[in-house]
């Protein structure tokens, strides 16, 4: 999830450099690329009269020229607000009052995970009536995640960009295998016979891949759970993903890979990344490499791939976006989908900046921030009419469309409890194991269910 510039040559795999991978969008969470810049800086001054501190890791690069672009059309409109831009981002701080202390900013890029921590000590700003006359209608003008920016139906901050799951497939190699994509795409077992039918082990390709991120393997399991709004049981303590119910769907993911493989396997994903000599990279960029090497032929990335992957692939083979696979039984697709929001902090009420800092948030969620980004196409704009033009949707790849229906259909990946963060990692080593062989496919269920279930208790790892 970070950036490229608006123009830029395109790239072919071996001239990929490390800061042109980490622009994949991939699921990396935001700050990402601040964080390999190296820049952050949490300083600032007490902000005088007319001024107002806005915290985002979307300061440097190309994503700080993006902010800069909107922030200019922001001050020709308040000509009376001074915004000063404070690299990094506070709301990922382990201080105990990141947002309301004397260096706190009265506006922050957010992080969703720890949104109830914040609202429960009341370091956060309720801007639900200050938004009722500026955005009457969120859910019909913006994409938005519930938990992203509210807590029981309070509003503290405004979506501008969204990452969502998203399916891509290399449509040459399909057509070199005699593979169909079915209009309404594949049910979960033809999506394994069609990955079969693309895995060739001499050639070191393979059909598919699913990683042990919870966004990646988590949605085909989701699936499966007919009734389920959120990826979490009603009290909290347990998942769809590791309850009883889910013990066939999650082998069955889990064959793919260790007993089926048509899935490279971590290690094999790490000799594909390596291959590309750039070290250091996670799996989703090492599987977005894979890919643009046509070493898989689909798998879930994000739609943020549609800007680097253009890119990267040029015109070597034809790729697109497809729906990604339905559960054979209870016919649900699930998918995930994210905000990048900013949130008004305690401190812009203690500094009255409330109405100043709620209309910032406003503009950059608007449909000027959202053009600079359907330029790029590294996020969905959130403002769902820029979202839905011309500029966002232009080809290639064909089916830019299929992203916005992925929105549209995208289960509730949510944001829960304090454990969140904690829990969903232990599921990501977990699954990492079992990707690896470590623990035998019999096995692996329950080592995941006793990984999830002590997390979400607070048990440490």
């Amino acid at each position: 999830m970070n950036s490229l510039p608006i123009r830029s040559p395109r790239l072919r795999p071996p001239h990929l450099s490390r800061r042109r991978l980490l622009a994949l969008a991939c699921g990396a969470a935001p700050g990402f690329a601040l964080a390999a810049c190296g820049e952050a800086s949490s300083e600032t001054l007490q902000a005088p009269t007319g001024e107002l501190v806005l915290a985002t890791d979307w300061g440097v690069g190309p994503r700080g020229a993006l902010l800069a672009q909107a922030l200019d059309t922001f001050a020709a409109t308040r000509p009376e607000i001074q915004v000063k831009v404070q690299l990094g981002n506070p709301a990922s701080a382990r201080s105990a009052s990141p947002l309301t202390g004397e260096q706190a900013p009265d506006l922050t890029i957010g992080a969703p995970p720890k949104l109830r921590l914040f609202v429960n000590a009341v370091q956060l700003t309720d801007i639900t009536a200050h938004l009722r006359v500026r955005v009457p209608d969120i859910a019909d003008t913006h994409y938005d995640m519930p938990g992203n920016s509210t807590v029981a139906n309070r509003r503290y901050g405004m979506p501008f960009a969204l990452t969502q799951g998203a399916w891509v497939y290399d449509a040459s190699q399909f057509e070199a295998a005699g593979v169909a994509l079915p209009l309404v795409g594949f049910t979960i077992p033809q999506y394994i016979e069609a990955a079969r039918r693309l895995t060739d082990h001499e050639t070191s390709r393979f059909g598919t891949w699913l990683g042990a991120d919870i966004r990646r393997w988590g949605t085909l399991v989701a699936a499966g759970a007919a009734d389920a709004a959120s990826l979490l049981t009603a009290d909290e303590r347990d998942s769809i993903l590791h309850t009883d119910a889910s013990r066939a769907d999650y082998e069955r993911m889990l064959a793919v890979t260790v007993r089926d493989r048509v899935a490279p396997s971590p290690p094999q994903l790490a000799a594909i990344g390596a291959a590309s000599g750039i070290p250091g990279i996670g799996e989703g960029q090492q599987a977005a490499v894979a890919f643009a090497r046509r070493a898989i032929a689909m798998l879930p990335l994000t739609g943020g791939f549609a800007g680097p992957g253009s890119e990267l692939i040029g015109e070597r083979f034809t790729w697109d976006f497809m729906l990604g696979p339905r559960h054979d039984v209870t016919e649900r697709r699930w998918t995930w989908i994210d905000n990048s929001s900013h949130w008004v902090t305690g401190r812009a009420e203690r500094r009255g900046r409330v109405e100043a800092a709620t209309d910032l948030a406003v503009h950059l969620a608007g449909p000027d921030m959202g053009e600079l980004l359907a330029e790029t196409r590294e996020f969905t704009p959130d403002h769902r009419r820029t979202a839905h033009g011309d500029r966002y949707l232009r080809t290639p790849p064909k089916s830019m469309v299929v992203v916005l229906v992925t929105s549209e259909l995208a289960g509730l990946l949510g944001y829960g409890p304090p454990e969140w963060e904690a829990w969903q990692q232990a599921l990501t080593r977990a699954v990492a194991r079992h990707l690896a062989g470590d623990i035998p496919l019999e096995r692996a269920f329950d080592d995941l269910q006793t990984a999830g279930r002590a997390a979400l208790a607070g048990q440490p790892a």
